[in-house]
């Protein structure tokens, strides 16, 4: 901004000097005898540069000032056979596209998309997130382990989401968290249910995280079930 004024005054200064012959014979203050015509030249090749400058500065500024698109992860195209959303099963619930999927959440949520992920949003409590990870086989999934968490619960969802022509599996586990002893807060806990949709040929794992305390398991069974490649 400083350098912008500046060009501004700087060429406000070399305008001022700038007057022609024609405005000033007669009154006795320019001649043509102490202002050349190069000099004139000169003045005005220095406010056109000025200008474009001045101009640059103001476009790069503008871009500077927009506001970031969302990164859109692009999806890999897999050939697949699915049977689509019973729409009737689903009249309390509404539908969100993501570039890769789809999936059906509780009208009475909100959700909001913070840094290309979901976050689930219940009477101004968040109840839930989402997250696109890398491909996790069964293994991985059984053994999840993390700082200050405990895995209380594993097991595999079969035949919950009818989609054909592509390796897919679901995993559920819940998770117990809890904060170190030398936290202002040693006693909380946070029980978690976490599902991943591993598809191998898109070589991603779909995580949906809830709140088991404020998330029923029907209807996490049911958001679930919804989930739609796209």
């Amino acid at each position: 901004m400083k350098r912008i004024l500046y060009l501004l005054l700087l060429a406000m200064l070399v305008a001022t000097g700038c007057t022609t012959t024609n405005d000033t014979l007669g009154k006795g203050a320019v001649t043509d005898e102490n202002v050349s015509r190069d000099a004139l030249a000169e003045k005005d090749r220095i406010i056109i540069k000025l200008e474009k400058e001045l101009n640059a500065i103001k476009e790069r500024t503008a871009k500077a000032e927009q506001p970031a698109e969302e990164a859109v992860p692009k999806c890999p195209e897999v050939p697949v056979t699915q049977d689509p959303v019973l729409v009737t099963d689903y009249s309390d619930y509404q539908k969100i596209d993501r570039p890769c999927y789809s999936v059906y959440i509780p009208k009475a949520w909100n959700y909001r998309i913070i840094a290309g992920e979901l976050e689930f949003v219940q009477d101004r409590l968040i109840v839930g997130n989402t997250e696109v990870l890398q491909y996790l086989n069964r293994e991985a999934m059984e053994h999840y382990i993390g700082n200050h968490v405990e895995q209380t619960g594993f097991k595999e969802l079969e035949k919950v989401i009818p989609i054909k022509g592509t390796d897919i599996q679901v995993y559920q586990i819940r998770l117990l968290w809890t904060k170190p002893a030398a936290d202002m807060e040693p006693n909380w806990k946070y029980d978690e249910t976490k599902v991943f949709i591993a598809i191998k040929d898109l070589e991603r794992s779909f995580g949906f995280y809830f709140s088991t305390v404020d998330v029923p398991e029907a209807t996490i069974d049911k958001i679930i079930r919804s989930f739609r490649l796209n």
